[in-house]
């Protein structure tokens, strides 16, 4: 698009350039030729300067429309999609744990709901969670009896508890140190059955950001599996540092854009049983799971056993 200001800034200045010439032309001599090629000049700048204007009022006028069609499509999106996810996950048992540091949406909640899933419980680890405070992490690894030196170390334990907790719920101690600490938020309640964990990834953060997939994303996603725990790597669809590849390298089903209709509508086909890699990103195979392909999913209530430790919001 034409940036109209700038050419008509560049225009009143080489006007304001013409009639000083004129001027000095006039009290030096009368010279009608020199006056009539600086008269044509003027007139053609003239004429460009309106077909700027022309065109500027055409480009805001496509991007006007092109933007009310955006809207339009965002509408119908939003209209059709709780008929194609309704009922699909009916009685589907699932955590979300947000890793990343874009902030937790709670429209997954909800679209979640709409498709009959059961989230037990959300966990969002802080920014501080990677324990760049020197003091925090003494604090930390005194508490969780380990290595005061090896922040990844730390990190890593921290990650392990959180799973355990999560899963098993036995370690209400150790999770209500990490809520305390402000390095953990939860709403819901740890040591329900699971059958599936959605993680958000993917970070603004570009110096903390392989840190933290390798020391908290990563072994996170191991700890489930061991478990037997069905595991869902999303995130957002602009992310500085995109936790795509590294999800990808355990086999597990990727969004990389929930953040929207049409990434929310791969989560709940891929929990139904449609594995895949699905978004808008190179590293999605693409861009929404086959919706006309049967399957079949199995139900199995309780299992994976647990106390059922309810944890407070923090």
């Amino acid at each position: 698009m034409f940036d109209l200001r700038y050419h008509i800034v560049s225009l009143v200045a080489v006007f304001l350039a013409l009639g000083i010439g004129i001027l000095i032309g006039s009290a030096m001599e009368t010279d009608n030729t020199l006056i009539q090629q600086q008269k044509v000049l003027t007139d053609r700048l003239a004429a460009d300067l309106e077909k700027l204007r022309g065109e500027n009022k055409e480009a805001m006028e496509k991007l006007a429309k092109e933007q009310k069609e955006s809207a339009q499509q965002e509408e119908f999106v939003k209209e059709v999609l709780p008929v194609l996810i309704k009922n699909r996950l009916t009685g589907y048992r699932v955590a979300i744990i947000d890793t990343g540091d874009y902030g937790f949406n709670d429209d997954l909640l909800d679209i979640l709901k709409k498709a009959g899933a059961v989230v037990t419980s959300t966990s969002v680890l802080s920014r501080d969670f990677v324990l760049a405070d020197p003091q925090l992490q003494k604090e930390v690894a005194a508490f969780l009896g380990v290595d005061p030196n090896s922040q990844a170390a730390i990190v890593k334990e921290m990650t392990w508890q959180v799973t355990r907790g999560l899963v098993v719920g036995d370690n209400l101690a150790v999770i209500k140190f990490l809520t305390d600490k402000k390095l953990l938020k939860i709403t819901g309640a740890y040591g329900q059955p699971l059958q599936g964990v959605i993680i958000i990834g993917g970070s603004q953060q570009p110096q903390t950001a392989q840190f933290r997939v390798e020391n908290i994303d990563l072994p996170l996603i191991e700890a489930l599996q061991q478990k037997g725990i069905e595991i869902f790597g999303t995130e957002y669809s602009r992310v500085a540092v995109s936790y795509m590849k590294n999800y990808q390298r355990y086999k597990i089903s990727t969004i990389d854009n929930i953040d929207t209709p049409m990434g929310q509508v791969a989560l709940v086909a891929a929990m139904e049983g449609r594995p895949g890699d699905y978004g808008i990103k190179a590293t999605a195979g693409r861009l929404l799971p086959d919706l006309n392909r049967e399957v079949k999913r199995i139900v199995l209530p309780g299992s994976v056993p647990g106390a059922g430790v309810s944890t407070s919001p923090q």
